[in-house]
């Protein structure tokens, strides 16, 4: 036993970073929308930072513990509540045998992440956890979480033990890690598509100087924008099926531009106008449909410099956590 979904909530699906490697044979990465959210989470409880957990998405469930657990919860999306007391984003959680955790929607943020220590136990499919619903592939029935499911975890004693011997010495102080705050509005940095030139030069300085809503059809696959005025080609083009990315801007013909998420298909038709910096998929993820947000134009060298700060500040966190348990006695 593990965790028992006593509610379901909107949607929540087993994620770990993706099923990478199987692009070319027509096999979507999927993975979690926010990765780096699922990330902190995961070196919080002490996993590796590619381990599974639970995306949750505006409306969280109610989840009933079968044995003591350390958890912990990041994302903008939602408040975590164990036995109907709040708990703080981004700090490990002792959840014990039969306690309850359930989820309180914030006002702005789209998903949370939960990681358990340990991690879930779910098949491995082609070298990933994750959950792609439209392929019926991974996750736990390879679908979203309903009532009455079951989910095993995997066993961290070494942490579990660690926290309880602290918490019992009343030696454990309190940690978490600050979460990026998410804004109502804000801008997404980009940088030049391959088709960016195929607009017209109104369509392409509107891109940069007129705000985009994301639309009602807009899901893990892919995110809708409502312009204040479609897109115009300058010319009508024929485009053959090519290899899409994670961001991609794709702009169909009714000019109403598409941001390529993490359940993308793997080849497109659509003309590519531009390219989501990916230190900016995170700030995407955690957007509802009815927020705004406008296009910030950067080059390709400035979007790989944002990467690397990005990841030296992840390698930086894994560090100060690793220190950080071992001054509770993990000891690893």
């Amino acid at each position: 036993m593990g965790i028992y979904v006593k509610q379901a909530g909107l949607f929540s699906t087993i994620q770990d970073l993706g099923r990478t490697g199987f692009l070319d044979q027509g096999v979507v990465q999927s993975g979690a929308m926010d990765g780096i959210a699922l990330r902190q989470a995961n070196l919080v409880v002490g996993n590796q930072e590619t381990e599974a957990g639970l995306e949750m998405t505006i409306t969280g469930p109610t989840l009933l513990f079968t044995k003591p657990a350390i958890i912990c919860v990041t994302g903008g999306g939602m408040t975590p509540f164990i036995a109907g007391k709040r708990k703080r984003v981004g700090s490990p959680l002792y959840v014990p045998e039969g306690g309850v955790v359930s989820f309180k929607s914030n006002q702005t943020g789209m998903r949370a992440y939960l990681a358990v220590a340990g991690g879930l136990s779910v098949p491995v499919v082609l070298q990933s956890k994750s959950t792609y619903t439209r392929g019926g592939m991974g996750g736990y029935a390879s679908c979203a979480l309903k009532q009455g499911d079951i989910v095993e975890l995997q066993e961290n004693d070494t942490i579990l033990q660690s926290f309880n011997k602290k918490r019992e010495s009343q030696q454990f102080n309190d940690w978490f890690i600050a979460s990026t705050p998410v804004k109502k509005q804000t801008e997404v940095r980009v940088f030049p598509g391959p088709h960016l030139n195929w607009l017209t030069s109104e369509s392409i300085a509107s891109l940069f100087e007129s705000p985009f809503t994301i639309g009602n059809q807009s899901d893990r696959m892919g995110y809708r924008l409502l312009p204040e005025q479609p897109l115009e080609f300058a010319e009508t083009k024929q485009l053959l099926s090519e290899a899409v990315t994670l961001g991609a801007v794709q702009v169909p013909a009714d000019g109403q531009p598409i941001i390529l998420m993490a359940d993308r298909q793997t080849v497109g038709g659509y003309p590519r106008v531009l390219q989501v910096a990916h230190v900016d998929i995170p700030v995407l993820a955690q957007l509802r449909p009815g927020q705004s947000f406008t296009f910030q134009q950067i080059d390709l060298e400035e979007a790989d410099a944002l990467f690397e700060a990005q990841e030296r500040d992840m390698t930086q966190l894994k560090r100060a956590i690793k220190m950080k348990w071992r001054q509770l006695g993990e000891g690893g």
